[in-house]
């Protein structure tokens, strides 16, 4: 982050769910810092154990929010995917092309988001073009 009210504002997102009266900004932030820490600490596999399909789509649509339209494509689309075979049905994926698809997902998400610094980045650029979707700090 380039000032420390923008690093208020992702400290508040990420600690305290965006605070106690947050904007549309603040709101999308903690959104995708939900799925971003899942993601980028345990891969797609445990983030879709782990985060419910709303909080899949609410991070999805957080990365919207910032531009990033490539990652919310992306996790819609690991949304959608069943982590957990179904052996009864024979059009379903095997154990094994549901992990392809997985190391696949998270490949894709490391090129997306090479580190968290792309993230500041895209936070920083949406405070500075529009600061009122974010509640004030301090």
């Amino acid at each position: 982050m380039s000032t420390d009210i923008e690093e208020a504002i992702w400290d508040r997102a990420e600690l305290r769910a965006g605070g106690d009266a947050p904007e549309a900004g603040d709101q999308a932030l903690s959104a995708l810092l939900r799925v971003h820490a899942e993601v980028s600490s345990s891969g797609f596999e445990d983030a879709l154990k782990t985060l419910t399909r709303s909080d899949l789509e609410e991070g999805a649509e957080g990365f919207e929010f910032f531009g990033a339209l490539a990652v919310r494509d992306l996790v819609l689309e690991a949304s959608d995917l069943d982590v957990v075979p179904d052996d009864e049905d024979d059009d379903a994926p095997t154990a094994d092309e549901v992990d392809e698809r997985l190391d696949a997902l998270d490949d894709r998400y490391a090129e997306l988001v090479p580190s968290e610094s792309a993230l500041t980045a895209l936070v920083a650029t949406r405070y500075r073009d529009h600061p009122d979707d974010f509640a004030p700090v301090g």
